[in-house]
């Protein structure tokens, strides 16, 4: 046996092992607990973070560089592991007394175990994600120890005891608070289901419908890449290994019918990034907003679902007049799948997925029901064939998989409690929103710049899980001062963390489609960009038109829908300058201004839009009859 750690580190023999045995017996915790809900919530939480800890610990070296290529954890490694078992120990034997202590009146021991939990979690995120992230998270806990020394008032907080700093971070405040709880429970669970729906051929069957729904028309591959990604990221929640998984397929078969190495990489980018916000995964995401406004996670998806629909729509019409602007025609017949086999054959497979959104969406079963019910379905359908059969071996091999997949979500999520606990405990994020409201005045506009520009720039650097908690504490509540309903605000910060992962310089999935496609990474960040532009604009659509997140009447959510997809598309066509042939400046001119307009919130805006882009038909329709006449002569 051997199992892939990070950062190059080869386990075998006992060694890997033991990290299988510890990553299953971790998947089993859960399932446990989440069916009998028997466990007080920090135990819980905490018996999450011990898994995590010592699996990161015994997968990841502490220096990359030194210690690549060598297999094998280090004595080091092993006393990170048992300083993480025995916290949970502590945890378990104290619990109602740290209940009651905690943030308030810590005994020595609880020091000790705040501090070493505190070192554990650094120190694993450092190892998982590299300095940036621990970095922050050290940054805001010193502001907590030295705040009060800051001059000028604003920033200047109360002088806490080091005591009671270290034990509040200590608690379901700090680390054990609301981004653990939903690692712990939804994006735990739903990662495992992934992993279910991957080992069982899921993937693939998601494939073969691609390529049988659009692999024939012109443009074919990209229009592949666009419904594998959307299908797959929908479920797997992960950028970067949606990039890798269809990716290894659709950026070769791209580039091989005609697409730039760095376009092709850029749809598979774009694509993927897209499936973080749509139903009915959405990463981490989503489950966290639920948690944080508590409210229905099917609020979340309800809110979500236009914007996500927007946003591949577009995409797929922009790969479409890319290949009309290469003359580029489909896959041939023979390579095409029958999709009514594809059903016929492998169709039992999508059970799950539908056990899934029946539960939720008709049933309105809490999300871990829903997951728990659907991880049963596929364990029981997987029996169909016996390619798929999910035996006691396999199951074991993707309970222990799962866990290991999760861990950069256990790490994100518990090193950004710091942060949150220093948002509550100093109410820094008040301070921020005051900041915000001072800078832009009442300009909603400006506020939203800064908001985004500061979620671009820490996606940059942290995950796109830590990025969204962060940006919540902070710049959350001074967006909804400012008018904007709560949902909204916060959709806008997650797309924008989301879609850090294509923007240059530091774009984390543009770079992992590189590394498939073989092109310089910053020119598929840039070529992301250009293709993936509805994004950047998105987030203010739905700010200012709420109907776009399925917020006020029938009428009002149809006319915004309407107005938005054409208005999205006419500039689409205006920035790419091809429909079914290239089109003339003023044409573009036409349609930019008319897409502008439409996109814009207005009865006003929507009239004159509406009739630009008519305008502009009427002289299309007029120049082709044209060309066509010369063409005949």
């Amino acid at each position: 046996m051997e199992i892939k750690g990070r950062g190059g580190r080869k386990l075998s023999g006992l060694q890997a092992k033991a990290v299988y045995i510890i990553a299953a017996a971790m998947a089993l915790y859960h399932f446990y607990f989440l069916t009998l809900g028997v466990l007080d919530p920090w135990l819980f939480r905490g018996g999450h973070l011990a898994f995590a800890l010592v699996l990161i610990f015994l997968i990841t070296p502490a220096r990359r560089k030194t210690e690549a290529g060598k297999s094998g954890f280090t004595p080091i490694d092993m006393l990170f592991a048992l300083a993480a078992i025995l916290v949970y120990v502590y945890l378990i034997l104290n619990l109602k007394g740290l209940n009651m202590r905690a943030g308030v009146a810590p005994t020595s021991m609880d020091v000790i175990a705040a501090v070493t939990t505190l070192i554990l979690v650094l120190e694993a995120s450092r190892r998982y994600f590299g300095k940036v992230l621990p970095i922050v998270a050290g940054i805001a806990l010193l502001y907590t120890f030295f705040g009060d020394l800051i001059p000028g008032g604003l920033f200047m907080t109360p002088n806490y005891s080091f005591e009671r700093i270290v034990s509040y971070m200590f608690s379901t405040t700090g680390i054990y608070g609301i981004a653990l709880h939903t690692s712990t429970t939804y994006v735990f669970l739903f990662v495992l289901f992934g992993t279910f729906l991957v080992n069982s051929g899921v993937g693939d069957v998601f494939m073969d419908i691609a390529k049988g729904l659009a692999g024939g028309v012109r443009g074919g591959p990209a229009k592949v890449s666009v419904i594998s990604s959307a299908l797959f990221g929908s479920i797997s929640g992960s950028a970067s290994s949606n990039v890798v998984t269809t990716g290894a397929f659709t950026i070769p078969l791209m580039k091989k019918t005609g697409y730039r190495g760095d376009y092709a990489a850029a749809v598979e980018t774009t694509a993927s990034i897209g499936g973080l916000f749509l139903p009915p995964v959405m990463g981490a995401g989503g489950f966290l907003m639920a948690d944080i406004l508590q409210i229905p996670y099917l609020e979340v998806v309800k809110a979500a679902i236009v914007p996500a629909l927007l946003y591949y729509i577009v995409l797929f019409v922009l790969v479409d007049f890319e290949a009309v602007r290469l003359n580029l025609k489909g896959m041939e017949r023979a390579q095409l799948p029958d999709v009514k086999k594809i059903f016929m054959s492998n169709g039992y497979l999508l059970i799950p997925i539908g056990v899934l959104l029946y539960s939720l969406l008709i049933m309105h079963s809490s999300p871990v029901r829903a997951g728990l019910w659907a991880i049963a379905a596929m364990i029981i359908v997987s029996w169909v064939k016996k390619a798929s059969r999910i035996g006691i071996k396999k199951l074991i091999d993707i309970l222990s998989e799962g866990s290991l997949m999760a861990l950069n979500i256990s790490a994100a999520t518990a090193t950004a409690g710091i942060i949150i606990g220093v948002v509550q405990m100093t109410g820094v994020g008040l301070t921020f929103s005051s900041l915000i409201m001072n800078l832009s005045g009442t300009s909603m506009v400006l506020a939203l710049i800064l908001a985004m520009v500061v979620s671009i720039v820490l996606g940059m650097g942290l995950p796109i899980t830590a990025t969204y908690i962060t940006c919540a504490a902070i710049l959350a509540p001074a967006i909804i001062n400012l008018g904007v309903e709560p949902i909204a605000a916060h959709l806008f910060l997650y797309f924008f963390a989301a879609i850090s992962g294509m923007t240059p310089p530091v774009a984390v999935t543009a770079f992992a489609a590189a590394g498939v496609s073989g092109e310089d990474p910053i020119k598929v960040g840039f070529s992301s960009m250009k293709l993936g532009w509805i994004a950047y604009i998105l987030p203010y659509m739905f700010v200012f038109g709420a109907p776009l997140l399925l917020i006020g009447t029938t009428s009002q959510i149809l006319i915004a829908i309407t107005t938005a997809l054409i208005g999205s598309i006419a500039m689409s066509a205006a920035l790419h300058g091809v429909i079914n042939r290239k089109l003339l400046i003023y044409e573009r001119s036409m349609l930019l201004v008319g897409g502008l307009l439409l996109i814009k919130v207005g009865a006003f805006s929507n009239y004159v839009g509406f009739a630009i882009i008519a305008l502009f038909l009427i002289f299309y329709k007029m120049l082709n009859i044209k060309n066509a006449k010369v063409k005949t002569q």
